[in-house]
C-alpha cells in the first residue's frame, strides 16, 4: 500500500514514529508527488517556473492589461505573478471558472478587473498550447489517470491535514474506482 501524505514534513514524522519498531517502512509520497505521477496530459510537459512567468508576462502585453497596475518591470512583474498564479490556481483548484465569478453580483465591482483577468488567462493558455506546454491551472480539465502507475501501486491511503480541493476530492473519488483509496483523517 502506497501512503499519502500532504507534505516531507509529514512523512519525516510518521517515519520518525515507526523507526522504532522492528518493520519496513511502507512505500510513502506527498500529494504533489502523487499526482505528477497518477496523473497524465497527453502531448504536453509540464511548464516549469521560470517558463512559466516568462509565458505569463508575453501574455499580460495587451492594452487593457494596464489598468490593474502591475508594472512590466521584470522583478515587479515576478512578485506580481505569484499573487495571479494564485488566483487561477484557486479557481482550478475548486473547479469555478472565471466566467462564473464575472456573473456573480458580489464580484459586480470587478467586473472589468475580472474581464482583464480572462483574458490574460485566455492568451496565457494559447501561449502554452503553441509551445506544447501544460500548467497545473488547466490540469483539472486537461489530465487523464496514469492507469498503469494506478494498478502499479494497487491500493493507497491518503493521510489528509486540513480539506481537499473540489478538484482533488473529484480526483481521489476518480482513482477509487480503479484502486482501493483510503482516506485517512
Amino acid at each position: 500500500m502506497l501512503k499519502i501524505f500532504p507534505t516531507t514534513r509529514a512523512i519525516r514524522q510518521e517515519f520518525s514514529k515507526l523507526s522504532t519498531t522492528n518493520r519496513l517502512l511502507p512505500k510513502a509520497t506527498t500529494i504533489g508527488e502523487f499526482e505528477k505521477k497518477a496523473l497524465t496530459v497527453k502531448n504536453k510537459i509540464f511548464i516549469d517556473d521560470d517558463k512559466r512567468v516568462m509565458l505569463l508576462k508575453e501574455a499580460s502585453k495587451f492594452e487593457l492589461f494596464k489598468e490593474l497596475k502591475i508594472k512590466q518591470d521584470f522583478l515587479f512583474f515576478l512578485k506580481n505573478s505569484k499573487i495571479l498564479f494564485r488566483f487561477f490556481e484557486e479557481l482550478a483548484n475548486e473547479k469555478v471558472n472565471i466566467d462564473d465569478i464575472e456573473t456573480a453580483d458580489t464580484y459586480a465591482q470587478f467586473d472589468k478587473h475580472l474581464s482583464i483577468l480572462k483574458k490574460l488567462l485566455s492568451n496565457y493558455k494559447k501561449k502554452l498550447l503553441k509551445s506544447g506546454f501544460i500548467d497545473k491551472i488547466f490540469l483539472p480539465q486537461e489530465y487523464r489517470l496514469n492507469l498503469s502507475y494506478l494498478k502499479s501501486i494497487k491500493e493507497a491511503e491518503l493521510i489528509l491535514e486540513g480539506y481537499l480541493s473540489n478538484f482533488e476530492f473529484a480526483l481521489f473519488l476518480e482513482i477509487s474506482k480503479i484502486i482501493p483509496f483510503y482516506i485517512r483523517y
